[in-house]
């Protein structure tokens, strides 16, 4: 994780720096669910915060953190045996994802499309729980986690739903594709998010 503060510090820079030099700079936050396009793994869920900075009419340029964490397909199991101690084991994947970008809405009026992409790292973590009861001694031990830092891509659709004509603040809807490559393998997911634009 603290692999990801200099990138993400990195990107708000440069959309601080690039501001003075270019239009208003506008946010989105959005939630939702999260389809496994990777198989092994259950639906998933999270969100994402992003920077928007006007270059020109329609096109920005974005930096987006988001995090999505899906668990492991029949992963949660537990068993309980002839003295009543009781053992569970757990899995998820998680990422932390950084990205930078370019988003292009298309047409004006209060409902705007739009399409986007986006580069940049995310920070995989996965966490594998065990967990041991003893019944007479009460004893508890649980397992462990790892993570590694990969380049991500992600390209999506969107649409931005105005509140009013002197209203700054619209909904949105989104989706998108994002595939993170780890050592490997490679993970994909399919964020679909509802949120504001502010």
């Amino acid at each position: 994780m603290k692999n990801l503060l200099i990138p993400f510090l990195a990107v708000l820079l440069f959309l601080g720096v690039s501001a003075a030099n270019a239009g208003e700079i506008s946010y989105d936050a959005a939630g939702g669910i999260s389809v496994p396009l990777t198989s092994g793994y259950d639906l998933g869920f999270g969100g994402e915060v992003s920077g928007l900075l006007n270059l020109q009419n329609g096109l920005y340029l974005t930096g987006t953190v988001g995090y999505y964490t899906h668990d492991v397909s029949n992963s949660s199991l537990t068993y309980t045996d002839d003295f009543g101690d009781t053992y569970t084991i757990t899995g998820s994947l998680a990422s932390l994802e950084v990205l930078v970008g370019l988003k292009y809405a298309i047409g004006e009026g209060n409902v705007k499309p739009y399409i986007f992409g986006q580069a940049g790292i995310s920070d995989l973590m996965n966490n594998v729980t065990f967990t041991y009861t003893d019944t007479v001694s009460s004893d508890t031990a649980t397992g462990t986690s790892a993570s590694e830092v990969d380049p991500e891509i992600a390209g999506g659709v969107g649409l931005n739903i105005g509140l009013g004509e002197t209203s700054k603040v619209s909904l949105l809807v989104q989706t998108k594709v994002a595939a993170v490559f780890g050592t490997g393998s490679t993970f994909t997911y399919l964020p679909i998010v509802v949120g504001v634009n502010f």
